[in-house]
């Protein structure tokens, strides 16, 4: 990445899994993956760039995206910062933009309530499915 951000490479092969624990999950492609040479545009204000650039040498670091020659990426990834606190950023991975989110099926899956994360933890209602009422 040397100084400068320029872009993150996308990965875009139905046969590489993410990356990442080891466990990760092949991409799920419902049409042939995105092939764009687009560019992210560079940062202007250097104290966000190493906002930014520290977060994905995090990302780096743990393998979720790699070095690799330009010569090899036939789509890149774009995204973009959004304030985090008063000093931070969070990283955004735009699929739309790079045309990703039209290619990939994303299942659709429940995730818990406050109100259903409490019912397990209601006393009464816990001893009520432990004597089979």
């Amino acid at each position: 990445m040397g100084g400068r951000i320029h872009h993150i490479l996308l990965a875009v092969a139905s046969r590489l899994p993410i990356r990442g624990t080891g466990r990760g999950v092949p991409p799920m492609f419902i049409s042939d993956p995105p092939a764009n040479q687009s560019r992210q545009p560079e940062y202007e204000d250097g104290e966000t760039m190493e906002l930014v650039k520290r977060k994905l040498m995090k990302v780096l670091d743990k393998g979720y995206i790699v070095r690799t020659d330009a010569k090899e990426i036939t789509a890149f990834m774009f995204m973009f910062h959004v304030p985090k606190g008063e000093s931070d950023v969070r990283i955004v991975y735009d699929g739309s933009r790079s045309g990703l989110n039209e290619t990939i099926y994303a299942p659709w899956f429940a995730l818990p309530t406050v109100n259903s994360m409490a019912r397990g933890l209601d006393q009464k209602d816990q001893k009520r499915r432990n004597v089979g009422v």
